[in-house]
């Protein structure tokens, strides 16, 4: 489902990407090396809210000002 690296996928983060199918396709689309760096983010986040943050974000960027 995830690709290379679904061994390694937190299960905070597959709980946060089930709840947000958008954010899953941004992130399959990620190279290995950036897919990594969010699985970290995700190890290291202190709350199942934060990691959930972080996935929104990747389907609903910043926009620019």
């Amino acid at each position: 489902m995830y690709g290379e690296n679904s061994h390694n996928m937190p299960i905070g983060l597959a709980m946060s990407f089930s709840s947000n199918p958008e954010a899953l396709k941004v992130f399959l689309k990620m190279s290995n090396a950036e897919q990594d760096k969010i699985m970290l983010q995700a190890l290291e986040a202190g709350s199942v809210r934060e990691v959930q943050k972080m996935v929104d974000g990747l389907s609903h960027p910043p926009r620019a000002k």
